[in-house]
């Protein structure tokens, strides 16, 4: 698959993959492809390009906490969307005539590329799976198709184990959780960070949700970047700053923008942990139906596992024993023969269930008893650390932050990273908001999303790096050559080899 991602054929006007600018003076054009034929590859044949009105684009996370305190805010799923010029239906999807007709019903890959012809500079700028293809009639005939990222497909497929991973490290699982969840876009996981987790599992959740978990308790990220892959930074992530930013970089009319002080400012922290182990030999699920097992192969019994009136995974399972774990009559009470002996099991074991499927070789005979055991991992009850700062709810009220992961399975770790939260988020900090000029288009399409940038607003007294939390951009072919771009910034969370977090931007003295 060579030509999947970018850059990989002649891109740069000797081919149709570039669209014409009508600019008098030609700087910016886009390469708009899709795999029609859904083969899940790119040949350079461009369709699309001619026929651009415009295109949107919304990335990341608009705000740094989840509004109600619940933790970190994660992404949404990056989206794109372009209004196509649609005059002979070719991107209708109502056309069965049309020669695109079965790629216009399908999730099929799309990837969106900018070249500045003033430079010879190709940016890549987004990849994903189209979901939507929206037809729209009037005096002009366009189609609006709109295309999201791998976030989208992680959000709609669950996972589960089939068993229960012991000693691994954070970023290991996020390996796996994407292997499971059948990505096959390429990552990027950072392995710096070596935390271990006693045991983990997933519980049959969308595997987005899955990958959540795990980076909330290591207060890492995970997000799609713009050539379609999935990656994770840790947060010792090692990662330099990618351009720099000044008020001359800036869109005068919108100027620098800071979110309320209320959504910044975190002055009561509670993160919890949930530490487990392994209770071996314990009774996992009991039977409480007695049904009747005709003669042959009987339907599937699903066993969930549970422990302490909590559902818990398992290390290990035993094999049914007759009349131990399971036995068999010939009446529901357990009175008349004893049919035990005919009766076997075929067991196939996940991480929190069995599926357990019967063979009646004699009389149809009733289930008396049926029950597993085995070793569980039985959760303690939820403990949580915690940290204030009297001072700071005294100027902006109570504004607590909650971490809450199941994969954060020390206490002490907890208490260190209640500390540190403290420590950098009571007091005010400035999360600025910027509009780039239309006209730089480096600025605009080189860096990506939680790229650090270094800042240097000098009248609002706000310098350093800082990352790019959301990314908002739009273009249309009335301005061939310029495209708005908002960025949302955000505190780099990276912590330096010596142990110290890096959070160099502060909210100056004149703003307060």
């Amino acid at each position: 698959m060579a030509n999947r991602r970018f850059g990989t054929a002649n891109r740069f006007g000797t081919s149709n993959q570039f669209g014409v600018s009508t600019a008098t003076s030609p700087r910016l054009k886009f390469a708009l492809e899709f795999d029609w034929d859904n083969n899940h590859e790119f040949d350079g044949f461009n369709d699309a390009t001619s026929r651009l009105l415009s295109w949107t684009q919304r990335r990341g996370r608009e705000f740094f906490f989840n509004s109600g305190g619940d933790g970190f805010q994660a992404v949404n799923e990056g989206e794109m969307t372009f209004t196509l010029k649609n005059t002979d239906r070719r991107f209708d999807p109502y056309y069965s005539a049309g020669s695109i007709f079965a790629g216009l019903q399908k999730n099929i890959l799309c990837r969106f590329m900018a070249l500045d012809e003033s430079t010879a500079t190709l940016y890549p700028e987004f990849f994903g799976y189209v979901t939507d293809v929206r037809p729209k009639y009037g005096g002009l005939d366009v189609t609006e198709i709109v295309v999201q990222d791998g976030v989208k497909k992680l959000k709609d497929k669950n996972i589960s184990s089939s068993s229960v991973y012991a000693g691994n490290q954070y970023d290991q699982q996020i390996v796996t959780a994407l292997s499971v969840a059948g990505w096959v876009d390429g990552y990027n996981v950072d392995e710096t960070l070596s935390d271990t987790m006693p045991y983990h599992w997933f519980n049959g959740s969308p595997a987005f949700n899955e990958l959540m978990a795990l980076v909330q308790a290591t207060f890492g990220l995970f997000f799609v970047d713009k050539q379609g892959i999935a990656v994770y930074k840790s947060r010792i992530s090692s990662d330099i700053s990618v351009m720099d930013l000044t008020e001359a970089d800036i869109e005068y009319d919108y100027g620098i923008q800071a979110p309320s002080p209320r959504e910044v400012v975190r002055n009561s922290i509670k993160v919890y942990a949930r530490a487990r182990s392994a209770q071996a030999g314990v009774e996992l699920w009991r039977l409480v139906d007695v049904p009747l097992l005709a003669g042959g192969t009987g339907s599937p019994i699903w066993a969930t596992y549970s422990y302490n009136g909590e559902e818990v995974p398992v290390t290990s399972v035993t094999e049914p024993v007759a009349s131990t774990d399971f036995t068999a009559h010939q009446n529901a009470d357990g009175s008349g023969t004893n049919y035990t002996a005919n009766i076997s099991w075929t067991r196939t074991g996940f991480a929190t269930s069995s599926k357990l499927v019967p063979t009646n070789s004699g009389p149809d005979a009733y289930l008396t008893l049926m029950k597993l055991r085995g070793t569980a991992i039985a959760a303690d009850q939820y403990t949580y650390a915690t940290a204030t700062d009297d001072e700071s709810i005294g100027v902006y009220g109570e504004r607590e932050l909650v971490i809450n992961s199941d994969w954060l399975q020390s206490f002490n770790t907890a208490q260190e990273q209640a500390d540190l939260l403290i420590d950098r988020f009571a007091s005010l900090r400035f999360f600025p908001r910027i509009k780039v000029k239309k006209s730089s288009l480096d600025k605009i399409f080189a860096p990506d999303l939680f790229d650090l940038v270094s800042v240097n607003f000098s009248t609002k007294g706000v310098t350093g790096e800082m990352r790019i939390g959301f990314m908002e951009k739009s273009w249309n072919s009335n301005s061939p050559d310029s495209v708005e771009c908002v960025y949302y910034f955000e505190p780099n969370l990276t912590i330096s080899s010596s142990g110290v977090w890096i959070f160099p931007v502060t909210l100056p003295a004149t703003l307060g």
